[in-house]
């Protein structure tokens, strides 16, 4: 049976590698699934007190997918990737977080 184990991967130190690598991954996880939420809030309310003509569309992961006209495209995403920055630089103090943005007629991968 041991044998079939090892085969199989499933033997107590691939279980117990598995369960340390899930247990360090989770609050890198959590951490920046709260990033993202505080980011998203803070460009809605960066699109509400600027009577901004764009608007979020979808929350994905780590990614704010936004909606605007092509005319204010690049204009709105400087603006949404200092917001996110400034986000992670108010929840993480010792670590600097970067964001990215990618302009495009339709949502992608």
């Amino acid at each position: 049976m041991q044998d079939a184990q090892k085969a199989s991967g499933e033997g107590d130190n691939f279980l117990l590698a598995k369960i340390g690598r899930e247990s360090q991954n989770h609050p890198i996880q959590a951490a920046n699934a709260s990033l993202t939420k505080l980011a998203t809030i803070l460009i809605r309310r960066y699109f509400n007190e600027n009577k901004t003509d764009a608007r979020i569309i979808n929350q994905v992961h780590d990614e704010i997918v936004v909606e605007c006209k092509e005319e204010i495209a690049e204009e709105i995403a400087i603006k949404l990737v200092n917001i996110m920055e400034e986000a992670g630089k108010f929840m993480f103090k010792k670590v600097r977080m970067t964001a990215t943005y990618e302009i495009d007629r339709c949502w992608t991968k």
